[in-house]
């Protein structure tokens, strides 16, 4: 089965990324049309489809707003905030025997509670579950009326119980600028290299709450921090003026996906204030600690006379397991409690590997990787004579080269990028 994995392609005409298909005898594709993956790529065509069964997630009275599957065992646990009419926000659980739900509410509920500090006296909101290590981490957003954060508490089983970090919170508002009136609504994933990596949406406090809501990153080297903002912040910053997320931008979830890049699910609006009239979009990147890409938007309110999600979509994570992309997400109704759904993802791809409609680009770059060693390879039109070190390849375009080089190592200064005989491209980062 061929694999794919995204580069940077340096093409000066697009300078868009790509990606490669790898053949399992080493040969290269140049110039195919991808259409056997359904993974998601920057250059997919991706299609959020309401589940029939909608809603999947309601509790009589109560508000229930999704925020992420995992899955243990045979068993698909989903991490929610819940709140009755007279209550504060609490973190629950339910389960199913599908990723799609039904969900049944778990029935201890709720798993992590608000606390006796003061940064987390009144909800504990927006936050995200995962395995680590044989360890279950909640990351959660706290608020106490003067202060706030985000926190971790742990457990050696999904259910709990949950023992929340005693030096919390671990990451607070700064002392000013865009994240100095809220931190709040964390997504972690730990990296292969050990890094831990947080986004989380962030309000600045020259401003009403909700009224500048964006989205950061931050990298720790241990669950418990410490945590370092990145200093590109804001990473998703508004839309422009018009644009569905032109006046909040929040709600991150990240996904690496099998083609090896990374998603962020994100809410957005075209005014301040609250969910009414939210959507659902994505953003990708090649790396979640580098620049983030919007994509646009994939789900809307529904518009529907009565349904759960008429008047706006908000919040969730999406999930994929083997083939199949589902979205939980919080519906905004024109009254009444909120409940939960799913959409489900639909990708194709219907360009070239790089992006391109044409089914042919002989002097497209790739990037190949092999177990353990990262190889940089670029495509040339044939030379007269042959450039020491290229294999003949055929492609959709007819016939080409491919150059290797074993001695670059990322990243590479762009300014000292090489080229080798009149008709070659520039190797490129990968």
């Amino acid at each position: 089965m061929p694999t794919r994995l995204p580069v940077y392609n340096l093409d000066p005409a697009d300078g868009v990324e790509g990606d490669v298909i790898k053949v399992e005898d080493g040969r290269f594709v140049v110039g195919a049309v991808d259409t056997a993956f359904g993974r998601m790529t920057p250059y997919a065509t991706i299609a959020a489809t309401r589940d029939p069964a909608n809603p999947t997630l309601e509790e009589t009275g109560v508000d229930s707003m999704p925020e992420n599957i995992i899955k243990v065992g045979d068993t698909y646990w989903l991490l929610y905030a819940s709140k009755d009419g007279s209550s504060y926000y609490r973190l629950h659980l339910a389960s199913s025997s599908s990723k799609h739900g039904p969900w049944a509410p778990y029935g201890s509920n709720p798993v992590l509670d608000v606390g006796s500090q003061a940064w987390e006296g009144f909800i504990t909101n927006g936050g995200c579950i995962l395995e680590h290590e044989g360890t279950f981490y909640i990351f959660y957003s706290s608020y106490g009326g003067s202060s706030d954060g985000v926190g971790v508490a742990t457990a050696s089983s999904v259910t709990g119980p949950y023992t929340k970090y005693a030096s919390n919170p671990i990451l607070e508002p700064s002392v000013s600028g865009w994240d100095s009136l809220r931190v709040q609504e964390p997504d972690v994933h730990v990296l292969d290299d050990g890094t831990w990596v947080m986004a989380f949406m962030a309000e600045d406090d020259a401003f009403p709450v909700a009224e500048t809501e964006k989205i950061g990153i931050a990298t720790a080297s241990d669950p418990f921090g410490p945590w370092t903002k990145s200093a590109d912040n804001p990473v998703l910053d508004f839309g422009d003026p018009g644009e569905w997320d032109a006046a909040v931008v929040a709600d991150p979830s990240m996904l690496r996906d099998p083609s090896g890049f990374w998603w962020m699910q994100y809410s957005g609006t075209t005014s301040g204030g609250g969910p009414a009239g939210a959507s659902v979009g994505l953003a990708w990147a090649l790396d979640p600690r580098g620049t983030w890409h919007k994509w646009g938007e994939i789900l809307g309110p529904s518009g529907g006379a009565g349904d759960f999600d008429e008047d706006g979509v908000f919040r969730g994570a999406i999930y994929y397991e083997d083939g199949e992309y589902v979205m939980p997400y919080c519906g905004v109704p024109a009254s009444g409690f909120r409940k939960g759904g799913n959409a489900i993802l639909t990708v194709t791809s219907d360009t070239d590997l790089h992006g391109h409609e044409s089914a042919a680009d002989p002097h497209a770059q790739y990037l190949t990787q092999t177990e353990g060693d990262a190889r940089y390879v670029r495509t040339v039109n044939n030379t007269a004579p042959d450039v020491d070190g290229n294999v003949d390849v055929a492609g959709a375009g007819g016939a080409g080269e491919i150059l290797v080089s074993d001695t670059i190592t990322p990243p590479i200064d762009f300014s000292d990028l090489l080229t080798n005989e009149a008709q070659d491209d520039l190797i490129y980062e990968g």
